[in-house]
């Protein structure tokens, strides 16, 4: 008793700093290639978006030098935490989300077509994809040196995106489970891969994109379990017209059906670009997309485990030492403060 008094003493003298803060779900793009030019996005222009409208694409930056990045993700642990994989010199780089990038560490060994990049849940490791004939190559990486932990080979997928399971997911999903678009050059099939045994399950082809997908994909999952793919592709429009577009989608992991959210950035042409999703705002334990009075009360129900739901004890681990107690009252407290 006498803890839950302290607590509910500390919450309420918490209560007079915290800052309202809001924050959605954001999609973050990168243009591997600029292939199409003006008026069109240019190569490395990295855009961001909301998940429910692609048409509204806002450019807030350009890794500058002229790479292919060949994948995107957000790193857990870094506040400037988007990184990317760069196939011409198979590097693994750190974006700055108003341009720029720095090199990581070149991790080698990839002899490059498309590429993909994702993390693990905890951000330690980097897991890098490239294809070469018949295989996929996958890097598994120190995620802060770059540093080349081990390196799988897998015969038969040709690897356009991968995304880490998130921490909650639902079945049919695993937590940490890495999945990915194998591209079939006759469609585009939904796997996931298993480096354990350098193996791949695959679930099937993808229905409902409603034209060719030709280049590169993108895949995410949000924190929530929402899967999110984006496809490259064109559509005959009449004649010898032809419409070329990146679509986004969600994607349903049970039955692979897609769904049609919107054509991203329909003006302009987003070619052979990779997607990742930002949904998370350190201190918005409640996870409503605001940082404000109310997620006071879970967190301290969360430290004194009357809150026992999955996503509101993931995202009171603010220090991000992959636990949840008293050493996250002071990161709390900072990410409040004005």
């Amino acid at each position: 008793m006498i803890r839950h008094r302290s607590m509910t003493a500390a919450a309420v003298a918490l209560a007079g700093i915290f800052v309202g803060m809001a924050k959605g779900v954001d999609i973050y793009v990168i243009e591997d290639t600029g292939f199409f030019g003006p008026p069109g996005p240019s190569q490395g222009d990295i855009g961001r978006f909301p998940a429910n409208d692609p048409s509204s694409v806002t450019i807030v930056g350009n890794t500058v030098d002229l790479f292919n990045m060949g994948g995107i993700d957000f790193r857990t642990g870094e506040n400037d935490r988007l990184h990317a994989f760069e196939v011409t010199t198979n590097s693994l780089r750190r974006l700055g989300l108003t341009g720029g990038n720095t090199l990581i560490d070149s991790l080698g060994f990839c002899d490059m077509a498309v590429a993909a990049l994702t993390f693990s849940n905890d951000g330690s490791i980097a897991y890098a994809a490239g294809n070469a004939a018949g295989a996929a190559r996958i890097i598994e990486a120190d995620a802060e040196t770059g540093a080349i932990l081990e390196v799988h080979t897998i015969f038969g997928p040709s690897i356009s995106a991968m995304a880490t399971a998130p921490p909650c997911v639902q079945a049919p999903a695993v937590p940490g489970e890495i999945w990915a678009i194998n591209n079939t050059g006759t469609g585009a099939q939904l796997i996931t891969i298993d480096l354990d045994t350098d193996t791949v399950n695959t679930l099937g082809f993808v229905t409902g994109i409603g034209f060719t997908q030709a280049f590169e994909a993108g895949l995410d999952w949000s924190l929530d379990g929402t899967l999110y793919v984006a496809f490259n592709g064109v559509e005959q429009i009449g004649g010898d017209f032809f419409d070329v577009s990146t679509r986004f989608y969600t994607l349903d992991p049970a039955t692979r059906q897609a769904t049609l959210v919107g054509v991203i950035q329909a003006d302009d042409t987003w070619d052979a670009s990779s997607i990742t999703v930002d949904d998370q705002l350190s201190g918005d334990i409640n996870g409503d997309g605001t940082r404000d009075i109310s997620d006071l009360p879970v967190f301290v129900n969360v430290l004194l485990g009357a809150e026992t739901d999955c996503l509101r004890v993931f995202r009171s681990d603010i220090n991000l030492d992959n636990k949840t107690d008293g050493d996250d009252i002071q990161a709390f407290i900072t990410t409040l403060v004005p």
